[in-house]
């Protein structure tokens, strides 16, 4: 299965494969177009002739489409539910929104992720955003020929690239609190370590807060490297697209003295005020952060576009007080098979983690806005339809036919059963006599099974009639033994069978046993003398024996 990660900026535009097994997933390739900046160009447009241009390379059967709404169209709210079951949570989360958010519950849709689980308790991040934007995404997609899977949004993606998506939240124990004393001699709750992830994009920035590699809260700053673009493109009298092309291969600022031209100086400082900007943003951001999850930022790290002027990170580093560094986001993927550079590090976040909520199960599922009068039409089922229709139509034919002669056959059963009945009394009327009152299906069971002993009894009389007995059996076994003389013989036990004769007894020596052995085959029927283990006790200077023969004891089979 592929997926496919489709990141829609308002620069450019970012498409990440990613190949899916069951012994992993690999990032196979990654496409990038660069939109127009001039002031006249369609982007829409050209948008549409891009993803075209890519969807046509992928079999809509065996590739998910997942798209991201910008996170200035989503709303995050995190909450804790006093009960784990998603269905619950599902049905009870507007309600519980309803006064949080800043438009009309019945004109969104709202998705969740669960963040942690304390028995009987569930922490959740919310994410709620209005139908129209859903409604613009799906309409930009299908006007260039995509059936998107998920609509999910750009911050829950973001995260994939540190949760462990693939694995459910396990349900934990909720530790006691560690108190710490304050001044005031009076105990109180150490603060929380969280981190924070900036991606600067083109004309936005996102701010990602994790705790324990788990997002806990997005938020959108409306801040991005189009600002600097402008003002230099002002200030050095370039076209827009020019100014954003020096910006990207040239951006740096200077964090210390250094002796540089006019130009590279003016254009330095263009960047940091710029940056400056963002920073004022960030430390309102943080004051926020801090007072609603009571916490610590113990680091910042940066990605996106603007990550790439040199000097960023130290710069940043000097006014938020906060260590700042690059983040390497394709150092977690091994199974990379594209350049692993600045540029792809940069730019490709998003799309990467967009792509990866197409591999979620439902034990962690996406999070995915393309619900209710949104959700996905099954066109697998029309085509299956369109298919094997004609033979579904058949078969359901025949099925209706095989019903109809089962019950025709019922009938003509209870009608023959009862003909049957009928032909029986009569012939039990002339048979033995009876009554049409007493020829019943009892009576007449009872008067063959009766009749069927007394044959039964005349047969077995007439078998074993001529059958000797088990004295004449004796009679004869002893006739054909050896005489005292030849052979000291002790008969023990002696057992007929029908023709089976089982005889025990003690000799001499195992040349008496034989001698006894080969004068009683002359009497069995087919000359045969099995010997056994005997069951006798031993005894001292005897030998014992058990022989097992058939005899001939006049049965007749015959009438």
């Amino acid at each position: 299965m592929k997926s496919l990660g489709i990141d829609i900026g308002s620069c450019s535009i970012k498409v990440v494969e990613i190949n899916a097994s069951s012994k992993g997933f690999q990032l196979v390739q990654f496409y990038q177009h660069q939109l127009s900046l001039l002031p006249n160009s369609d982007i829409h447009f050209e948008t549409i002739e891009f993803l075209r241009e890519i969807t046509q390379k992928y079999d809509p059967e065996n590739t998910k489409f997942i798209v991201g709404i910008k996170q200035d169209k989503v709303a995050t709210r995190g909450k804790t539910f006093p009960f784990t079951d998603r269905n619950k949570i599902s049905k009870t989360l507007p309600l519980e929104l309803e006064e949080e958010i800043p438009f009309n519950i019945d004109h969104a849709v709202f998705d969740f992720k669960i963040n942690k689980i304390t028995p009987p308790n569930a922490e959740i991040l919310a994410f709620i955003t209005k139908k129209e934007s859903i409604q613009n995404a799906i309409q930009l997609l299908k006007e260039s020929g995509i059936q998107i899977d998920i609509l999910s949004t750009e911050g829950s993606a973001f995260a994939n690239l540190f949760e462990n998506w693939s694995h459910a939240v396990s349900p934990s124990l909720s530790p006691l609190p560690q108190k710490i004393e304050s001044e005031g001699n009076e105990p109180s709750v150490p603060p929380r370590q969280i981190n924070l992830v900036l991606n600067i994009g083109h004309s936005q920035s996102l701010l990602a807060v994790f705790e324990n590699n788990r997002l806990i809260q997005v938020r959108s700053i409306l801040w991005g490297g189009k600002l600097i673009g402008e003002q230099i493109a002002k200030r050095f009298n370039l076209p827009i697209s020019e100014a954003h092309k020096e910006l990207n291969a040239k951006g740096f600022i200077l964090t210390k003295k250094q002796e540089i031209s006019h130009e590279a100086k003016v254009f330095s400082e263009i960047i940091s005020k710029g940056i400056k900007e963002l920073i004022k943003d960030l430390q309102i951001s943080f004051l926020e952060i801090k007072s609603e999850f009571n916490c610590e930022v113990s680091r910042l790290e940066i990605t996106g576009g603007m990550s790439m002027v040199q000097g960023i990170c130290p710069f940043m580093t000097q006014f938020l007080e906060v260590p700042c560094n690059k983040l390497n986001t394709l150092d977690n993927y091994p199974h990379l098979y594209f350049e692993k550079n600045e540029n792809n590090e940069a730019l490709l976040g998003v799309a990467i983690g967009l792509a990866i909520e197409g591999l979620k199960k439902p034990r962690n599922p996406a999070i995915n806005f393309l619900k209710d009068e949104f959700a996905k039409e099954n066109h697998k089922f029309k085509k299956l339809w369109n298919r094997w229709g004609s033979t579904v139509q058949v078969s359901f034919t025949l099925l209706v036919c095989f019903y109809v002669w089962s019950f025709l056959r019922i009938d003509f059963s209870e009608v023959l059963a009862e003909t049957a009945k009928s032909n029986l009394k009569e012939v039990a009327k002339k048979a033995i006599g009876v009554s049409s009152k007493n020829a019943t299906t009892k009576n007449i069971e009872k008067y063959i099974k009766e009749n069927r002993k007394t044959v039964s009894d005349i047969r077995s009389a007439e078998i074993y009639y001529q059958m000797n007995s088990a004295m004449e059996i004796l009679r004869k076994v002893s006739d054909h033994l050896p005489n005292k003389s030849q052979v000291k013989l002790d008969i023990k036990k002696f057992e007929v069978v029908d023709q089976k004769v089982s005889l025990e007894g003690y000799v001499n020596s195992s040349i008496e046993m034989e001698v006894t052995k080969e004068l009683l085959k002359s009497y069995s029927l087919d000359d045969k003398i099995v010997t056994q283990a005997s069951s006798l006790p031993p005894l001292s200077q005897r030998v014992a024996f058990h022989f097992v023969f058939n005899v001939d004891r006049g049965i007749s089979k015959e009438k």
